[in-house]
């Protein structure tokens, strides 16, 4: 009888050391410490010493996200795809080789999109009037043309001030422009109702 008694106590003590050692499981992921902005490139002092912006935590494995680095020398070089915020685990899908990259994921033009604001493609054709050459990053303002009838014909209102342009491809008839949620609603709302659009440069 004691005999059994010793086995089973045995045993169930055998069972507790396994189920918390299982419990207590843990693996590495690599967090942000602080804030950090897309297009971000991880150089070497971003990853080690004083002004080093990530770390290595100790994450129970059935929480640690299945994408998550787990050792720094495999960051290095790496370019931050979306903005992310402090404690973020850096994940595969966060980090491209090169910025030209993203758009293998979802496009390179999130990288020059303004912290809330929104990107917004402009049909080239639907465009009464634009500057010979726009760059990315230009600053322009964007108006609508409406036609009223009578004095008001042709009258211009404006729809966006300091927007930013994030892409124009040659050729591909397009210009994406970066604009505050309540401008980029007016624009894609105007290009729906076939309302041209008079594009230029921000004023100095």
């Amino acid at each position: 009888m004691k005999f059994l008694i010793a086995l089973t106590l045995v045993f169930a003590l055998g069972w507790v050391v396994v189920a918390a050692q299982e419990e207590e499981a843990r693996v590495p992921v690599i967090v942000v410490t602080q804030p950090m902005a897309r297009g971000t490139v991880l150089l070497p002092d971003l990853l080690s010493g004083p002004n080093a912006v990530v770390e290595v935590q100790q994450w129970k494995a059935e929480y640690a996200p299945a994408t998550a680095f787990q050792q720094i020398e495999d960051l290095q070089g790496l370019v931050v795809r979306i903005d992310l915020a402090a404690r973020t685990p850096l994940l595969a899908g966060n980090l491209v080789v090169e910025a030209p990259q993203a758009a293998a994921i979802g496009s390179d033009t999130a990288l020059m999109i303004p912290p809330q604001a929104y990107a917004v493609p402009l049909r080239v054709s639907n465009l009464a009037a634009a500057p010979p050459s726009l760059n990315e990053t230009d600053c322009v303002s964007i108006d609508g043309v409406f036609n009223f009838g009578g004095e008001l014909a042709e009258t211009r209102l404006p729809l966006l001030d300091g927007g930013v342009v994030v892409e124009n491809v040659a050729g591909s008839g397009l210009v994406t422009v970066a604009a505050d949620r309540e401008s980029a609603v007016t624009l894609i709302w105007a290009q729906q109702n076939n309302i041209r659009l008079w594009l230029e440069f921000c004023e100095a």
